[in-house]
């Protein structure tokens, strides 16, 4: 990916990742090695060591598989070596630990978004020992163990002991979004976010299951007339609910909800290649982008909520899903960029806004129904064509704000409604990536770059962006529950998704586990640190920024193996760039 930055400082930190290759960091110790910053920390100037995780002897009170199979992870983590500015390097003669005590506060592992993620760590010259709210918060705390873990020699060690942890997030709300429509998701790359996330301590993976463009859900009700066609197998692109049963139980082990969405009443054309006739516009493409469009994209689709078929046909989709997505209790309803030319009708349409009130009273009362929380999109309450026409009967509801406004989240919580943050302006990991849609917006004339030759809708969030938003800069907001990121695909591929999400998904995520570093500057070394602790995981990560200083007043760039300076008193920073 080219290199883009929204700063101007002249010398820039480089992630030491370049072509697949890892390079030690500057040095971190201490509570910088925790990802994200812990609540609270205090470290000695002792060393312990241990053979490996699997020498330890665990025991879990009261017993848990799921913190048993979360321990399991551990030993096949990948380390990085003790540094000797942490503390002493181990000997012979450096105390030996044998034993981890695991107690956990409350029982049976819980589903819910807002389970408990608490949990204090000791690791003293004879013990490892943590005390969990939960089974998620015995999640974390293992995390937090094997991010305090370095190698010597053929051991394990932690240096700087005796050290103490005790930690919690602010926002349980922590999320990414990954979107399986625009372009099908392998398995394999969604596991890998749930590893990333584990290790970066998030806990929502919300996944834009369907969209205008294909619906890779193999439901009994619309089978895969809605899916991809693999160009190579000739085969439908799909997940069975297998699939995602699968996929939930993997995320359990690491303490991940996936939250499922389902866009209604609009992004919803891929419906139509079974159930073409309560699809409203469907498959238009003509207007999209003008003046009179019938949906963000083509090909456009939106359910006909006219049709009385159309709430049996959505109640059926419901209660088939209700047995996919088992395992949490949030569910998201889309609802954003509903056009009105889709209908054929005006703001000044009463009846139109009756019905659609009815339609999402009816799905809202659905999902409730089943036990889960419904989260919507902003628009309905910020558009202006949506703006105070419509009544929120069910208080549970949460709003999840796209940046339509700065003061979206205010203007939800005057509703009586809780927010989630996650305006594109800060949180959309896709934005300044190719030329997208938007070539269809602008016919190909070259209004932006000759590589671009439409301009970006949203510009490149950098990780200095991301981190210095913040998402709550002045503390907390009313009503605000948590926030995320998000990575929509229609200019991404596969196989550059995990690049584009890592680190900056774990940069967003600690600004909403943690209000401690709000005022301070990027940390430049400490996501170094971490992203290079990922790649080392088998998460591919991009670089954050391009230079980093050196102690001669220079640039370093690397390529491979090969590690140089460029000297800013010889070049100037664009000679340093064409050295790259």
């Amino acid at each position: 990916l080219p290199f883009q930055s929204d700063t101007s400082t002249m010398f820039r930190l480089v992630l030491l990742l370049v072509l697949g290759v890892t390079v030690t960091a500057d040095t971190i110790c201490g509570e910088e090695m925790i990802w994200p910053v812990p609540y609270e920390s205090t470290f000695g100037k002792g060393v312990v060591q241990f053979k490996s995780w699997s020498d330890l002897s665990v025991t879990v009170t009261p017993k848990s598989s799921i913190v048993t199979d979360a321990f399991k992870l551990l030993q096949n983590y990948k380390y990085s070596a003790a540094d000797s500015a942490c503390g002493p390097i181990p000997t012979s003669t450096t105390p030996t630990v044998s034993t981890l005590h695991i107690r956990l506060l409350t029982t049976g592992y819980q589903d819910s978004v807002w389970a408990t993620e608490t949990y204090n760590v000791t690791i003293s010259s004879t013990h490892i020992a943590m005390t969990a709210g939960s089974e998620i918060g015995a999640i974390r705390g293992l995390a937090t163990l094997a991010q305090l873990t370095r190698t010597s020699s053929d051991m394990m060690c932690v240096q700087g002991t005796p050290v103490w942890v005790e930690d919690f997030p602010e926002y349980s709300y922590r999320s990414v979004m990954l979107d399986t429509a625009r372009r099908f998701q392998p398995l394999d790359n969604i596991r890998t976010v749930i590893d990333g996330m584990f290790w970066s301590k998030l806990r929502v993976l919300h996944l834009h299951t369907y969209d205008d463009q294909s619906n890779p859900l193999l439901s009994n009700l619309l089978g895969s007339a809605g899916a991809y066609i693999n160009k190579q197998t000739k085969k439908p692109e799909v997940y069975t609910k297998q699939d995602i049963l699968d996929l939930q139980m993997y995320a359990r082990t690491r303490g991940v909800v996936i939250v499922p969405e389902f866009d209604m009443p609009g992004h919803i054309g891929s419906w139509g290649a079974k159930e073409s006739s309560i699809i409203s516009c469907n498959g238009r493409r003509d207007g999209s982008y003008n003046n009179n469009h019938y949906a963000a994209e083509a090909p456009a689709g939106a359910l006909n909520i006219y049709d009385q078929k159309a709430y049996s046909v959505v109640h059926s989709w419901l209660v088939e899903m209700k047995d996919w997505f088992k395992y949490t209790d949030v569910w998201h309803l889309g609802a954003d960029e509903l056009f009105l030319e889709c209908y054929n009708v005006t703001s000044k349409d009463k009846h139109f806004y009756e019905v659609l009130q009815k339609f999402i009273d009816f799905t809202q009362s659905t999902v409730i129904g089943f036990g889960k929380t419904p989260v919507m999109w902003e628009d309905l309450i910020t558009r202006p064509q949506y703006a105070g026409k419509l009544n929120w009967t069910y208080s549970q509801t949460m709003v999840q704000s796209w940046g339509l406004s700065p003061t979206s989240c205010a203007t939800v919580h005057k509703y009586g409604l809780r927010c989630i943050i996650s305006p594109y302006q800060h949180t959309y990991l896709d934005c300044g990536i190719g030329d997208g849609p938007e070539a269809e917006r602008c016919g190909g004339k070259k209004i932006g770059t000759e590589a671009h030759p439409c301009k970006q809708w949203c510009p490149w969030n950098s990780p200095e962006h991301i981190y210095k938003f913040g998402f709550l800069q002045d503390g907390k907001i009313k009503g605000v529950v948590g926030g995320g990121s998000l990575l929509w695909t229609e200019r991404v591929m596969p196989h550059v998704q995990s690049e584009l999400m890592w680190p900056r998904a774990a940069i967003a995520g600690e600004r909403l586990w943690s209000l401690k570093t709000y005022n301070s500057p990027f940390p430049y070394a400490r996501v170094e640190f971490h992203a290079a602790r990922l790649k080392m995981q088998g998460i591919d990560v991009a670089p954050t920024v391009a230079w980093t200083p050196s102690p001669t007043n220079g640039f370093r760039y690397f390529q491979g193996n090969l590690s140089q300076w460029c000297n800013v008193d010889s070049f100037t920073e664009e000679q340093c760039k064409k050295m790259m």
